[in-house]
C-alpha cells in the first residue's frame, strides 16, 4: 500500500520535527513530501497520498476546499496553533478528518490520529458508495452503531454491539428514537445540537446516554450523513467514555478540595498577628508572607511581588551592614536574631526584631529561611526615654520585671534596677551595687566567657540581642538579653546598657509556629509532588484506552491501573486532610 504523506508546512524547522516523528512511526523518509503552501499542493494532485497533514490557522475555508478538490479521496488532518473550540468545529464541518494542536500532541498520538483518520475516511467512502447492504458491514464493528432517520431520529437499524451495550432488542430499537436513550433533562439540548450538526460528518462530543436498565453513562458520539433505503439518514457511532469522563470529574473535585485546604491554611496564618514569612535561603526570594507581614512593612502584596526587595532597600543605613552580616551568617549558624531600624512607607522609623531559622529542603527543594518579625519600636522608644531621663529611668525600670543594668569599660556596674539586684541575691546570695564587677564567680566559666565577648561587641558599637536557654525544675526558660552601646556627648562609647527579660512564652510560641510551618511545608510538598504521581499515572493511562475497540483485552488492565492510581490518590488526600485536622487541633489548643 502506498503510504506517502503530504505535509503542508511553511516553517522548515517545524516540518523537520514532524518528519522525524513520522519516521519514528515507520513511515519511509522518501515518502514524506514537503509542500510550503496549500496553493502549491496542486502540483501534487496526481499523487495518491496515504494522508495529508496541512498547517491551517485561518477561519477561511478556501484552503480546505482546495485540498478536498485536489485530493478527493485522501483524508486530511489539520495542524494548527489555534486552540479555539469553535474553530475546530468549523474545520471538521469543512470536511477535515481530525485536528492536531501544535505543542499538545506526541508521536504516539500522531500515529493514532493518522490511523483513526484513515479508518473514518474509508468508512465514509464505503458508506457513500454502498448505502444499501450496509447492515452486514456494521454488524462486524464492535462498537455501538445505528442508522436513524435524519428528520425524526427514529432508529432504522442497530448493530449487535448496540444491542449488547444498551440492552434493547433490535425490535425495541425499531420502535424508539434517539431521544429514548437520552436522559429527560438533556432532550431539548440534544435536539438543538442535532439540528445544528447537519453536515456530512459531525462530532457531537460527550453526551449522556441511558441503557434499558436505567444506567446512565457518557459516550463520545459521531454521526455521518448517508442514504439508507432511499431515505435521508444518519449513521451514528457511540464510544463509551464513562470511565474517562468520570475520572476527569473526580480529578476536578480533588483539585477543588486541595484548593479549599490551602485556603484553610492561609486563613490560619492570616489570623496570626506577628509577621510570619519564608524566603529561599539561596536567593532570599520571598516565598510566603502572612497578612501581618505586609502590614508591618506598610506595602501591599502586589508591590512586594513587583521586583526588588523592599525590606533590604528600606533598612536604616546605620543598621544595613549588620543586617546583611546576620543574613550571611545564617548559612553557618542555622539561625538569626537581629534588631534593626526600618524606614516605614509612611516615613516613620520603626525598630524591628527578626528571628529566623534555616529549614532544610525536602525532596530536592531549596533550603528555606522561616522567620518571625516583631515591631519593637515602642520598646526601643522606652529605652531611649530611659537613657535621656534618669529620674524616669529609675521609676520605670524598678517597676518592671525586666532586669536592667549598665556597665563601664571595666565591666563595673554603672546602674542596675531592683529586679536585677533581687535576681542575683536569689541565685548567688550577693547584693550587687554600683562599682561591683558584673561577671563575678557566681557564673560558670562558659557563661562568663560568652558574656565577656558580648560586652566587647557592644563596646565596638554593635547593638544586638541574644537568647539564653536555661533548664530548671519547671522546664526550659528563655531569657532575652539586649546589649546597646551608651554614647557620651562627643559620640564616644562610654558604657553598655543591657536588658534581660523572660521570653519563655514568646519563644515557645515561635517554636510552635515553626513546627506548624514545617507541617505546612510537608503538606504543600505532598500536594505538589505525591499527588502528581497518581495524577500523572491516570493522565498517562487514559490515552492508552482503545475507544474504537471496547473489547480490547488491554482495556481491562488499563482500567485496573487507573483504579489503583485513583485509590492511591484517595489515600494521599486522606493523609493530607488528616494532617490538616491535626494541625487545626494543635492551633486551637
Amino acid at each position: 500500500m502506498n503510504k506517502s504523506i503530504l505535509v503542508v508546512q511553511s516553517d522548515e524547522q517545524k516540518f523537520e520535527l514532524l518528519k522525524h516523528q513520522l519516521i519514528e512511526l515507520n513511515y519511509a523518509p522518501q515518502g514524506i513530501i514537503h509542500c510550503p503552501t496549500i496553493d502549491q499542493t496542486t502540483l501534487y494532485c496526481i499523487h495518491n497520498f496515504f494522508v495529508i497533514i496541512a498547517e491551517f490557522n485561518e477561519e477561511s475555508k478556501e484552503g480546505i476546499e482546495l485540498l478536498k478538490k485536489n485530493f478527493p479521496i485522501v483524508p486530511i488532518l489539520i495542524l494548527t496553533e489555534n486552540t479555539n473550540h469553535s474553530f475546530h468545529t468549523n474545520v471538521v464541518k469543512m470536511g477535515v478528518q481530525d485536528i492536531l494542536v501544535e505543542g499538545e500532541y506526541n508521536t504516539k498520538m500522531l500515529g493514532r490520529t493518522i490511523t483513526f483518520a484513515r479508518e473514518r475516511h474509508n468508512f465514509a467512502l464505503k458508506t457513500a458508495e454502498k448505502a444499501l447492504g450496509i447492515d452486514e458491514q456494521l454488524e462486524k464493528i464492535p462498537i455501538p452503531l445505528w442508522i436513524m432517520d435524519a428528520a425524526s431520529t427514529s432508529f432504522m437499524f442497530a448493530n449487535n454491539a448496540a444491542v449488547s451495550v444498551y440492552g434493547y432488542t433490535k425490535d425495541e430499537f425499531g420502535e424508539m428514537t434517539l431521544l429514548d436513550i437520552r436522559p429527560d433533562i438533556s432532550h431539548n439540548e440534544f435536539i438543538d445540537n442535532f439540528r445544528k450538526n447537519i453536515n456530512d460528518f459531525s462530532d457531537l462530543r460527550y453526551s449522556y446516554h441511558k441503557k434499558k436498565n436505567g444506567e446512565l453513562f457518557y459516550v463520545h458520539m459521531y454521526t455521518q450523513q448517508i442514504t439508507y433505503n432511499n431515505t435521508p439518514a444518519r449513521l451514528a457511532a457511540a464510544i463509551d467514555m464513562h470511565e474517562q469522563v468520570s475520572h476527569q470529574k473526580n480529578n476536578a473535585e480533588l483539585s477543588n478540595k486541595l484548593k479549599q485546604q490551602k485556603e484553610q491554611l492561609d486563613n490560619i496564618l492570616y489570623s496570626i498577628e506577628d509577621a510570619i514569612w519564608s524566603r529561599r535561603a539561596d536567593t532570599l526570594e520571598l516565598v510566603y508572607a502572612n497578612n501581618a507581614y505586609y502590614q508591618l512593612y506598610g506595602y501591599p502584596e502586589l508591590e512586594f511581588n513587583g521586583g526588588g526587595d523592599i525590606v533590604l532597600s528600606s533598612i536604616h543605613a546605620d543598621d544595613l551592614d549588620n543586617f546583611i552580616k546576620a543574613v550571611n551568617n545564617i548559612q553557618k549558624t542555622g539561625h538569626m536574631d537581629i534588631v534593626y531600624r526600618y524606614m516605614h512607607r509612611d516615613k516613620t522609623i520603626k525598630t524591628l526584631k527578626t528571628q529566623s531559622k534555616i529549614i532544610k529542603g525536602i525532596g530536592g527543594l531549596p533550603d528555606m529561611m522561616n522567620g518571625i518579625t516583631i515591631d519593637i519600636t515602642k520598646e526601643q522608644e522606652m529605652l531611649e526615654t530611659i537613657r535621656n531621663n534618669e529620674q524616669k529611668l529609675t521609676t520605670t525600670i524598678n517597676n518592671t520585671k525586666d532586669l536592667i543594668w549598665s556597665v563601664n569599660s571595666k565591666l563595673e556596674l554603672i546602674f542596675c534596677n531592683k529586679p536585677f539586684q533581687d535576681f542575683f541575691l536569689k541565685i548567688a546570695g550577693v547584693l550587687l551595687n554600683e562599682g561591683d564587677y558584673v561577671l563575678g564567680p557566681w557564673h560558670d566559666e562558659a557563661f562568663t566567657t560568652r558574656r565577656a565577648e558580648e560586652y566587647r561587641r557592644a563596646f565596638n558599637g554593635e547593638s544586638f540581642t541574644t537568647v539564653v536557654e536555661e533548664h530548671t525544675n519547671n522546664g526550659i526558660l528563655y531569657n532575652e538579653i539586649s546589649s546597646t552601646p551608651i554614647r557620651g556627648h562627643d559620640g564616644k562609647i562610654i558604657g553598655v546598657n543591657c536588658v534581660a527579660r523572660d521570653i519563655t512564652t514568646q519563644r515557645k510560641q515561635l517554636l510552635k509556629i515553626q513546627e506548624q510551618n514545617e507541617q505546612f511545608r510537608e503538606i504543600a510538598w505532598v500536594q505538589s509532588h505525591r499527588v502528581r504521581t497518581p495524577v500523572s499515572s491516570i493522565l498517562g493511562l487514559v490515552p492508552l484506552f482503545d475507544y474504537n475497540n471496547a473489547g480490547n483485552k488491554n482495556n481491562i488492565e488499563i482500567l485496573q491501573n487507573i483504579n489503583l492510581a485513583a485509590e492511591e490518590l484517595d489515600i494521599i488526600i486522606r493523609k493530607v486532610v488528616k494532617s490538616i485536622n491535626m494541625l487545626e487541633a494543635k492551633h486551637e489548643e
